[in-house]
């Protein structure tokens, strides 16, 4: 997933609204979901530590490489993200087009490029620090709000959607500084999607995690 911020878009209060009544894959709103409350650990709790393992792959930077930050992430987004959900919400309807196989393929292919995505993009510790600035709870979701405080003095929020899915809260959107980022990607995958079918979905994907892997200076 993309982080970086986009100040021209939708804020954070239409976009999540409309993400909230509106849905992404099947048409329904997520107050129409099945809940049940999961164990522990608590949705917080699921941010707090994916905060972390980011500030320790930060702080491994150029020394430690893109594998070690990958490593690093991995078993920790494995853990935090709904990955194959997401996969499914970015693609919408089409989704039926992908045989099981190929909707295999699409959750874990999207669950290694939004790992190097984060590798990639969180390469550096300068002082950077997270702080949950709110937590709260309705009948089918949480939603946790997190500022990213930069040495400099400003700042990034990041507002995690989060369902409870297998008995364990999981992240199914982000918002940075008020974007979506399914709704950022959704036109693209979706154009990706129609043009060459699933096949060239999961090419592209392939080839954009071949392209994070490649050192940054």
């Amino acid at each position: 997933m993309s982080f970086r911020p986009n100040r021209g878009m939708l804020g954070v209060g239409s976009v999540f609204l409309m993400c909230v009544l509106v849905g992404f894959s099947t048409g329904k709103a997520y107050a129409r979901l099945k809940y049940m409350a999961p164990h522990t650990p608590s949705p917080t709790a699921v941010i707090r530590n994916f905060d972390q393992a980011l500030l320790h792959a930060m702080r491994s930077g150029k020394s430690g490489g893109f594998r070690a930050r990958y490593q690093i992430l991995s078993p920790v987004i494995q853990n935090s993200f709904a990955t194959r959900k997401i996969a499914q919400l970015l693609v919408g309807p089409v989704w039926a087009r992908f045989s099981l196989q190929e909707q295999r393929k699409l959750g874990t292919l999207f669950e290694h490029y939004t790992i190097a995505n984060y590798a990639s993009e969180f390469r550096r510790y300068h002082g950077e620090a997270f702080k949950v600035i709110s937590a709260k709870r309705y009948p089918e979701y949480q939603v946790v709000v997190v500022k990213l405080l930069e040495p400099n003095g400003s700042s990034h929020t990041f507002t995690y959607l989060m369902e409870p899915i297998e008995r364990q809260w999981k992240i199914v959107n982000i918002f940075v500084d008020g974007v979506s980022n399914i709704a950022l990607l959704r036109s693209q995958y979706l154009f990706i999607v129609r043009k060459s079918g699933p096949e060239g979905l999961l090419r592209y994907l392939h080839n954009a995690i071949v392209k994070l892997e490649k050192p940054r200076h």
